[in-house]
């Protein structure tokens, strides 16, 4: 089919950007929360006229500056500043990948290349989510490997994203008549639709951090298999671990008593 390389096709990296994309969802959300309040507020104060009139007023201005004041408010660190603009790339990325476009705009490479680094962001939070990672009793230098983990990939993952920012239209909601009226006779004639081979500009540097995404991926699973083999046994393994060791040693007392 034509529309074939979308969600579907590329699961982790739709998964990522999903995540991605809410770090400028919540700031934009937000807004449009303070819009919707002042908006009600200014509402209510024409309907009930001079009683409220002078509160519902207030409310506006009050909104007005926290808005004013969020959007003038500066981003601290370079890496805030990195989060925020992968953020509104993942949400162009998003889109396009919905449309089944994406594929288009990066190339087939490239578009592979994010899958598999989004594979690898997706292991790694996974394992670092469990209940043995989170754990209170986890041991400090475990639980200063899991944030350096958790950060390293976050940032791997933005970097990577940003690197092929300028291959994504601004608008990826608009249609791409010629794009698509080409992939229609490319697959009406050939049977299926051509893609480009070309590796964009920066493939290889977002290459490399698909290997180093791949090495912190096995890394983590090393790491937390020898932690809970050594740790588990002295930590709050939860319910099901409960449950667990309880069923256990209700079996080992009950083939003891048989053999006796």
């Amino acid at each position: 089919m034509l529309f074939r390389s979308g969600v579907s096709e590329y699961p982790n990296l739709a998964s990522f950007l999903n995540v991605a994309k809410r770090k400028s969802a919540v700031k934009q959300s937000f807004v449009a929360a303070i819009i919707s309040a002042m908006a009600l507020s200014f509402s209510f104060a024409l309907i009930s006229e001079v009683p409220i009139l002078l509160p519902g007023l207030l409310l506006v201005v009050i909104g007005l500056g926290v808005f004013i004041w969020n959007k003038r408010k500066p981003l601290s660190t370079p890496a805030e500043i990195m989060r925020n603009e992968a953020a509104l790339v993942a949400e162009q990325m998003s889109e396009g990948l919905t449309r089944a476009r994406l594929h288009r705009d990066l190339g087939q490479p490239a578009i592979a290349l994010l899958e598999e680094c989004s594979r690898s962001w997706i292991l790694v939070h996974s394992t670092l989510d469990t209940a043995f990672w989170r754990s209170q009793g986890l041991p400090s230098h475990y639980k200063n490997v899991r944030n350096q983990a958790l950060g390293a990939a976050d940032r791997a993952m933005d970097e990577a994203i940003l690197v092929f920012r300028n291959l994504v239209p601004d608008n990826p909601r608009s249609p791409d008549v010629k794009a698509m009226v080409g992939e229609v006779i490319q697959e009406a004639i050939f049977g299926s639709a051509k893609q480009s081979k070309h590796l964009p500009i920066g493939f290889d540097q977002v290459k490399l951090i698909a290997e180093k995404l791949q090495d912190l991926e096995q890394a983590v699973v090393n790491v937390g298999r020898q932690a809970e083999e050594e740790l588990g046994t002295m930590m709050d393994v939860g319910a099901t671990g409960q449950l667990d060791l309880a069923i256990g040693e209700l079996k080992t007392i009950q083939q003891a008593e048989t053999e006796l």
